[in-house]
């Protein structure tokens, strides 16, 4: 079956790409689990956060990269977190929330604390799902998910 993701947030600059949610899906997936924590760097590479950080800090003055929620000038590592938090509670599939609950808690070492809404999750419990990451112009990109071949055993 196929499930079309969406960012429902307001134009701004989408650090969530098709491969951090790629690498989301198949954590959900493998953990069988509604409720799960994810540290940020299982799902976002170091070298994409400081490579992020770098676009976003040296396009501050458009408003695509502005975030109006944080306005410190510079922004941080610490901020770019909390832009992914809220990026992610802004995900959905079809006319659902992916997510019923986000959670950063940044005393645990960037840790997400995460419970899927239940058609995101069973969607991710489906291995034969494919998932349409579908960007602000329209165009898609598709997200299968690999099974770990000893699931279950």
């Amino acid at each position: 079956m196929e499930y079309r993701i969406t960012f429902s947030g307001q134009g701004e600059f989408l650090i969530i790409s098709p491969r951090i949610l790629n690498t989301l899906i198949e954590k959900i997936h493998n953990s069988g689990k509604l409720e799960l924590s994810i540290q940020v760097g299982d799902i976002m590479s170091e070298s994409y956060r400081e490579y992020i950080l770098n676009v976003i800090n040296s396009n501050r003055e458009d408003s695509y990269f502005c975030f109006s929620n944080i306005p410190e000038n510079p922004i941080t590592m610490k901020q770019l977190y909390q832009i992914t938090e809220e990026q992610m509670k802004n995900l959905d599939i079809g006319k659902e929330k992916c997510f019923e609950r986000i959670r950063l808690l940044e005393k645990k070492g960037k840790l997400l604390e995460i419970n899927c809404s239940e058609v995101f999750w069973i969607a991710c419990q489906d291995s034969e799902s494919v998932f349409l990451y579908q960007y602000a112009n329209g165009m898609e990109e598709k997200i299968v998910i690999e099974v770990e071949k000893n699931r279950g055993v």
